[in-house]
């Protein structure tokens, strides 16, 4: 009976709130109570805990590599890397994509099945100072293409078996996340990016 009397609640809420506003946005409708949104935003986060900002996601995987280099850091199925592997190989590939031209302000695409290669290749935009562009293969060809050409994407990261399947714009360059990357370096880039 609460729960039916809690959706009730939540029913007048949205009512109330469409009538104070006829203009508002579906989305900016009030469901919750004030009391709810407080219980849900402050009582119910007290161990809320301040994420350190002062460095972007590739330099924290730098220093877990540094500090714990045989731990696990991704694990797939029956495939793992450790810290270690995880940071060499996305080095390998970002000094790869820095030779393509891949630097700040670079749009990267991504079109990749989940698995290891998905991330290494993601941490490797990154890490090249690229902005990288995530594209789902299951989407429809229509939105992939609209995402290239709206995005401006200028090197699409995937794999070989899905260049069929995607509308890569003529201008874009493809590199595929397999390729062989043992004659590039295993050392950290030099990256001045900064977290906004």
């Amino acid at each position: 009976a609460s729960t039916i009397e809690r959706m009730a609640s939540h029913w007048r809420n949205l009512l109330n709130g469409m009538c104070r506003d006829v203009n508002q946005r579906i989305a900016d409708l009030p469901l919750l109570s004030a009391e709810e949104r407080q219980n849900t935003l402050r009582d119910w986060n007290r161990d809320l805990a301040v994420y350190p900002s002062a460095h972007c996601a590739h330099q924290r995987i730098e220093t877990q590599a540094e500090r714990t280099p045989l731990a696990i850091a991704l694990s797939f199925g029956a495939e793992q890397l450790s810290y270690q592997q995880l940071n060499r190989r996305a080095n390998q590939l970002a000094h790869k994509l820095r030779e393509q031209g891949i630097g700040p302000d670079v749009r990267v695409g991504l079109a990749a099945e989940r698995g290891l290669e998905m991330i290494v290749g993601l941490l490797a935009i990154l890490k090249a100072g690229g902005a990288y562009v995530p594209l789902d293969t299951d989407y429809p060809q229509d939105r992939l293409s609209f995402l290239m050409h709206d995005s401006g994407i200028e090197l699409l990261l995937t794999q070989a078996h899905l260049l069929g399947q995607l509308p890569i714009p003529a201008h874009v360059q493809t590199l595929d996340l397999a390729e062989a990357l043992n004659d590039y370096s295993t050392e950290n880039p030099i990256n001045q990016a900064a977290p906004d």
